[in-house]
């Protein structure tokens, strides 16, 4: 397994004020706007859900629901990958240099 060490000598992370570092800055807040555009945009055809498969208004608003819970289980199986301390994780990768 590698260490966060070996890690951190591999790759010691991006610099604040680099542009590499705006660069994962950039890619995260556009990742992070994109799940969330993503995640409400069956709000704009639950009318046409209720009438084209003939469920009840609050049945079809489940597609927002169940996506939401998918986001939350998503993020904690991502928050258990960086916070292991014995891994690699997204953290080598993005934390910011002292």
């Amino acid at each position: 397994m590698t260490s966060v060490a070996d890690t951190a000598a591999v790759h010691p992370g991006h610099r604040p004020g680099t542009g590499d570092y705006r660069r994962v800055v950039a890619a995260l807040f556009a990742a992070g706007l994109a799940t969330f555009a993503l995640l409400y945009d069956t709000q704009a055809v639950l009318p046409e859900l209720v009438t084209e498969y003939g469920v009840s208004p609050t049945r079809s608003t489940l597609t927002v629901s169940l996506t939401t819970v998918g986001l939350a289980l998503a993020v904690v199986l991502v928050l258990t990958v960086v916070a292991r301390p014995a891994s690699v994780g997204l953290s080598a990768l993005v934390r910011p240099m002292p």
